[in-house]
């Protein structure tokens, strides 16, 4: 019954909301049959509504971390996301270790999920992330940070900065510093617009 109801919602998306509604009121069969249907699709789009739904529904948390140690690198991520969304500091610790996954896309939703946490050892973990192989991650990270406005990284954020080469990573170093706003980093980064070109 309940995997109909949730085909109906996926077939009429003007039921969706109250096909989520009704889910998570029934409880723990009810966030299976969401976090399931999830972890069948790579895409979100269709599938919005069943994230939205979850991450107002902390119940749903044991349900919804071992989507992380799942093969499925789409599954990987959906949980990352929902992880973030959820905010339950018991997420911490496994998104640290996701941030760490071989694709790139995991670890840009694992930053992202780890910037929503106001906890010392997500904040040690996204520095550290900012010295990735990877430029893209450095990018992913840097843009978690801004945007979640962890102002507490800025010093880092501009450590980064002064140590960067590519081009592409410094951008999205110094757009998120000056997200951040603080004194300090808005000081460097006129300095910097002011003696450098490009």
């Amino acid at each position: 019954v309940l995997q109909e109801l949730l085909q109906h919602a996926l077939r009429h998306p003007e039921d969706q909301a109250r096909t989520a509604s009704i889910l998570s009121r029934i409880g723990p069969e009810g966030y299976e049959v969401m976090v399931d249907a999830i972890a069948e699709s790579e895409s979100l789009a269709a599938r919005k509504f069943l994230h939205d739904a979850l991450a107002q529904t902390p119940e749903a948390y044991p349900l919804v971390v071992p989507l992380l140690r799942r093969s499925q690198v789409h599954q990987v991520r959906h949980g990352a996301m929902l992880l973030g969304r959820l905010g339950n500091a018991r997420a911490v610790k496994p998104l640290i270790e996701v941030l760490a996954h071989d694709d790139e896309g995991v670890r840009r939703e694992a930053a992202r999920a780890l910037a929503q946490f106001d906890d010392p050892a997500a904040r040690s973990a996204l520095q550290e992330a900012l010295t990735h192989p990877s430029g893209t991650t450095r990018s992913d990270v840097a843009a978690a940070i801004g945007l979640a406005g962890r102002a507490p990284l800025a010093p880092a954020l501009m450590s980064a900065f002064r140590n960067e080469k590519e081009s592409m990573v410094r951008r999205a170093l110094a757009t998120s510093a000056a997200r951040l706003g603080t004194p300090s980093a808005l000081d460097e980064l006129v300095l910097v617009a002011l003696t450098r070109r490009g």
